[in-house]
């Protein structure tokens, strides 16, 4: 229950950017060629894979923004 209790602290944005980026890992194996027409396909072959590694920056800089934080590091 600790990781739970880490986790619903980090608050609503965090957690949002990283159940964003949870569901967009695992739905990307389902992404196929890039077909750009105006369906569902456009979603999961085209912006889907671009997504995700700007979920996975995000993630990071906020990992690094917080170890910093928790330093007493300066950011500025």
């Amino acid at each position: 229950m600790n990781v739970l209790n880490a986790w619903l602290s980090i608050g609503l944005l965090r957690q949002g950017l990283q159940v964003a980026a949870l569901a967009s890992g695992l739905i990307l194996p389902f992404a196929g060629a890039p077909d750009y027409t105006a369906t569902w396909d456009l979603f999961f072959n085209g912006v889907l894979p671009a997504m995700v590694p700007i979920f996975l920056i995000l993630l990071y800089s906020v990992y690094e923004s917080n170890e910093l934080t928790e330093k007493g590091v300066d950011q500025t």
